[in-house]
């Protein structure tokens, strides 16, 4: 289990069909870029919107899923997160059929349950015991599907834990990773680990299309319209403010531009997988429940000027 084949690329098919639009292809959603900010109050979490489903984008899609217990807990995913029904290959509009269908096999809501039935906080997570659940779903889902072939990959899907406790001004960040080996079996490892706490430096946590932000963003990014005060969070990089020193705008602001610096590039350099849309927050705090803000408008649509300023808008979330 400690060992993962080569990435070979994930494509989910229908075991001897040649048109697949004819046989009812289940099609999967891909992709993402996630980022994460500790604050002085809080936990600033940001998504870009865009789902990729087979080779169209889908934008305004809220990728976040937030458990009812425990409080200041969100749970995010990155690459597959799972199967949309047979039904959505006939779909007239396939980015409406999203936005009301549920997948098939959705492996959000299996890490979901199993963090309500586990009922502690993300701190004192069996990560070990929650990517075999979700393998373990996964497997059972192959079992009752033996038409579905998932081809090897070391990068099956990313489940992170996100939580902030206002008692200790902590945020935490903790993730499970699946892959598929030669013979199909979903595996699992305990990936991201961090506990960011007020003296610690608010460098961002990027997860999902991490690689291609540190190849082709990361060396210009000071070279796009960004906020002002995301240039002086920058400006020591690759040292960063302590999170004491870091406020929730701060950490909004720098968040949506490394999204939308991203979005950008991906216009001239294509990614692995779509990032795009407007982008979206969902802050840990002190409240219970998390805060949900939108910037709705998507960055390859329309570039914002530098010294620009988004004010946060707090809202209660929808969800």
């Amino acid at each position: 289990m400690s060992h993962w084949p080569s990435d070979l690329g994930l494509d989910l098919t229908v075991k001897g069909s040649m048109d697949l639009s004819q046989q009812g292809r289940c099609i999967i959603s891909a992709g993402t870029l996630f980022v994460a900010i500790a604050a002085t109050d809080g936990l600033v979490l940001a998504s870009d919107s865009r789902l990729t489903v087979e080779t169209q984008y889908c934008d305004g899609i809220d990728k976040f899923v937030e458990p009812r217990r425990p409080d200041r807990t969100v749970i995010f995913l990155t690459g597959r997160r799972g199967v949309w029904p047979r039904a959505i290959s006939s779909a007239p509009d396939v980015c409406a059929y999203v936005r009301r269908a549920k997948r098939e096999f959705d492996l959000a809501e299996v890490a979901r349950d199993f963090l309500e039935a586990a009922n502690v906080n993300i701190d004192q997570l069996d990560l070990s015991a929650a990517g075999k659940h979700c393998a373990t779903a996964l497997r059972r889902h192959l079992r009752r599907r033996p038409d579905l072939v998932l081809p090897a990959t070391e990068h099956l899907t990313e489940i992170i834990f996100a939580a902030y406790d206002p008692a200790s001004s902590k945020a935490i960040i903790r993730s499970v990773a699946l892959a598929i080996d030669s013979s199909g079996l979903p595996l699992w490892r305990g990936n991201l680990e961090r506990r960011l706490g007020l003296d610690d430096a608010a460098e961002p946590v990027i997860a999902g299309e991490s690689n291609y932000f540190n190849r082709h963003v990361l060396p210009t990014f000071l070279d796009n319209p960004l906020n002002v005060s995301t240039r002086r969070f920058w400006a020591l990089y690759p040292r960063f403010p302590k999170v004491r020193n870091t406020s929730r705008q701060i950490a909004v602001d720098a968040a949506i531009d490394i999204i939308e610096a991203t979005s950008r590039m991906t216009l001239h350099v294509p990614a692995s997988s779509g990032i795009g849309g407007p982008v979206i927050i969902r802050i840990l705090g002190t409240h219970a429940r998390p805060i949900t803000w939108r910037n709705m408008v998507a960055a390859s649509k329309a570039p914002r000027a530098a010294a620009g300023r988004r004010t946060l808008q707090k809202g209660r979330s929808r969800c």
